[in-house]
């Protein structure tokens, strides 16, 4: 059937994600872009088949995790503006990798 095959790149796995109680597909791509898609990009979040591309070639995995945030932004919430999605999905990887990279056991203080 047509426009029914999942989307895959050799050495990629597709995965799924639940957002804002829909299911939709994460993918990486090789090159320059997803399939049917022109230019340059780090991500797309493609909102008809529900799908979110990222690119397999980041700098950093920072720049990934990034990427990564700012296409579930989109997918999560459609009317928020380029710029604040760009900007809260920054402040956001910043936090997620600041916190991955901290030696286990630092900065865990509970209240009881």
């Amino acid at each position: 059937m047509p426009g029914s095959r999942r989307p895959r790149q050799p050495g990629h796995r597709t995965r799924r994600l639940l957002i804002r109680g829909q299911v939709w597909r994460l993918c990486e791509f090789a090159g320059d872009a997803p399939p049917g898609e022109k230019g340059r990009l780090h991500g797309l979040c493609d909102y008809v088949r529900r799908i979110i591309w990222v690119s397999a070639c980041h700098r950093s995995q920072l720049d990934r995790l990034d990427t990564l945030v700012h296409e579930v932004l989109h997918a999560a919430l459609p009317d928020l503006d380029e710029t604040a999605v760009g900007e809260v999905a920054n402040a956001i990887a910043v936090a997620i990798a600041a916190d991955l990279t901290r030696p286990t056991g630092e900065g865990h203080h509970r209240q009881g």
